[in-house]
This record gives C-alpha cells, sequence and structure tokens, in this order.
C-alpha cells in the first residue's frame, strides 16, 4: 500500500482494491492542557532521553452534519524504572478537527450500520500525532524533560483495536 499526495487529495493505493481518495484539511487545531504530576515536578536531574515512555489514548468522532472527523489526543509521559515499574510525569492533550469534504462518498453502509475506512484513521491519527509532538516539544522545552520526544510511530498501532472497514 502506498500514499501518493497531490494538490488537495491524498490517494491510498492498496493493489488488492480500487483506489480510495479522500480529501481532507485541517479545520481546527487546539491545544487543550499540559500537566505535571507531582512525581515530573520533583525530578531532580534531567533523565536519559531512552528512559521514557509514551502512552497515547485517542477518541475520535465522525460528525455527520458537518462532514468532520475530530480526534483528541491525551499523550502520557512515563519514565521506566528498570523493567516493570513507570512512574506518570504528565500528559498532553490536543484536538484537532479534520473536515472530510467526501465524507459520504466514503462512507461504507453495511448491516451493521455505517462506518468509514480504515485510511480515513491512518491519515487523522498520524497528523494529530505529529501535531502533538510539536506541542510537547514546545512545552517541555527549558523544562527537566526537555528531551521527552514522542517518537515516530506507524499510524497503525494507534488504531488497533478500532474496528474498521
Amino acid at each position: 500500500m502506498s500514499a501518493v499526495k497531490t494538490k488537495e487529495k491524498i490517494v491510498i493505493q492498496n493493489p488488492l482494491a480500487k483506489p480510495l481518495t479522500i480529501t481532507i484539511g485541517v479545520a481546527d487545531v487546539k491545544f487543550i492542557d499540559f500537566v505535571v504530576t507531582q512525581e515530573g515536578a520533583d525530578l531532580k536531574e534531567l533523565p536519559d532521553s531512552k528512559s521514557y515512555e509514551f502512552r497515547f489514548d485517542m477518541v475520535s468522532a465522525i460528525l455527520e452534519d458537518k462532514k468532520q472527523q475530530s480526534v483528541l489526543m491525551t499523550t502520557t509521559i512515563l519514565l521506566k524504572k528498570g523493567n516493570i515499574s513507570r512512574t506518570e510525569l504528565g500528559h498532553i492533550k490536543c484536538l484537532v478537527v479534520f473536515n472530510v469534504e467526501n465524507l459520504e462518498e466514503i462512507t461504507i453502509h453495511n448491516k451493521g450500520g455505517k462506518a468509514v475506512p480504515e485510511q480515513l484513521y491512518l491519515l487523522t491519527y498520524g497528523i494529530t500525532l505529529s501535531t502533538s509532538r510539536g506541542m510537547l516539544a514546545m512545552k517541555v522545552e527549558n523544562t527537566k524533560f526537555s528531551n521527552a520526544t514522542i517518537p515516530i510511530l506507524d499510524p497503525r498501532t494507534l488504531i488497533e483495536g478500532i474496528k474498521t472497514v
């Protein structure tokens, strides 16, 4: 599967299926909050960058009447202590709202109701993850955990467990 970006469209090409064109644009980006736990505030020194882990919690909604998808992402910053123990240092929340111009066209109607294709989630979750990465970098700059950088991830890891078509 490969993605080809044209002027305003991203076409997902899958050799086993017909090409799917999804036309999206970012309608709104909101920084919701950045919270440092007491454990994060009590850090005495900058941890090694390899000792961080991140947990991603995504909440997504399709707003059919507005032809939009909203994605609220909470990224929790964890500090590894040994092989099992993790300490939460804080979290950042951001909301990204996407206009999906051809939402009706890509919506799949089946016996169980309506569904949108996995490709829409891959696009919007990947963009939201990148947005969160940038917001976190700005918020932790010149702090005790300024080297906490969200890694580059395949968006498929974020949609595991979501029922898509």
